[in-house]
């Protein structure tokens, strides 16, 4: 991805710390701001916390990044991208996309006279396909997601 042209695009200077900190975004898809210091922080030894603080929240006014609402977590962040859900593993934690139609959503909610859906988050709790594969190899139950999914 062209990071640089849409950092331009969005009116921000595209410097050394931005793309490489929109780089390690794309690798590992959700991360916290201590992930991305610790990662960045080995290439870049001078880097400090409020440099990775600042530029993630100046991406995030541009919307270039993506601070995703997790209950009782830490800030967690992703690249903007089109819409989707979140699955969200009870056993490692790990953060995968889920593909939802939000536009079915919006039209199934009955939302007040007068109030306007401007964006939202779908959370699901359950247990990533890793996790599920481990349970059965080693022949523990896992937990049904059906039954401790929440909707964020």
């Amino acid at each position: 991805m062209d990071y640089k042209t849409n950092l331009n695009i969005a009116g921000l200077k595209a410097t050394p710390q931005r793309l490489q900190l929109m780089d390690e975004l794309a690798k590992r898809g959700h991360c916290t701001i201590e992930t991305i210091y610790r990662a960045l922080k080995s290439e870049q030894p001078m880097l400090s916390l409020s440099t990775v603080y600042n530029n993630l929240s100046a991406l995030t006014k541009r919307g270039l990044v993506r601070e995703v609402a997790i209950a009782g977590e830490r800030q967690v962040f992703e690249l903007t991208q089109k819409e989707h859900g979140h699955l969200i593993c009870r056993e490692c934690g790990e953060i995968l996309d889920l593909s939802v139609d939000y536009g079915a959503i919006k039209r199934a909610v009955s939302v007040p006279s007068g109030a306007e859906i401007a964006e939202g988050d779908l959370i699901f709790n359950g247990v990533c396909p890793r996790c599920a594969a481990k349970a059965k190899a080693s022949k523990q139950p896992v937990q049904a997601v059906a039954e401790k999914s929440d909707v964020a």
